[in-house]
């Protein structure tokens, strides 16, 4: 797999992320604030709520790392500009 590939991967990931984010984040919106006494619903919506904050952080945390991939791939890129001819020169001295 290429480093653009798992570039891809990673952002396709953070925008899955970021969808699950949302559709948690709506659900804690629809849950009621009360249902009747000695009900769940706001332990329910605290623990969604915060689902959805690790949810997002993992979103923004794909994100950097598809940034840090692609910067790797662009300085392998450079590295490598220039290497296969370099090759070819040394193989040509010596043959």
């Amino acid at each position: 797999m290429s480093i653009g590939a798992d570039f891809t991967a990673l952002h396709g990931i953070a925008s899955a992320l970021r969808a699950a984010g949302e559709d948690l984040d709506g659900a804690c919106r629809s849950i009621p604030a009360s249902t009747g006494t000695g009900d769940a619903a706001p332990l329910l919506a605290g623990i969604l709520t915060t689902v959805s904050g690790t949810v997002a952080y993992l979103a923004y945390e794909a994100d950097l790392l598809g940034e840090r991939v692609a910067e790797c791939e662009q300085t392998l890129a450079a590295t490598d500009s220039g290497a296969d001819e370099r090759l070819a020169a040394i193989v040509g001295e010596l043959g």
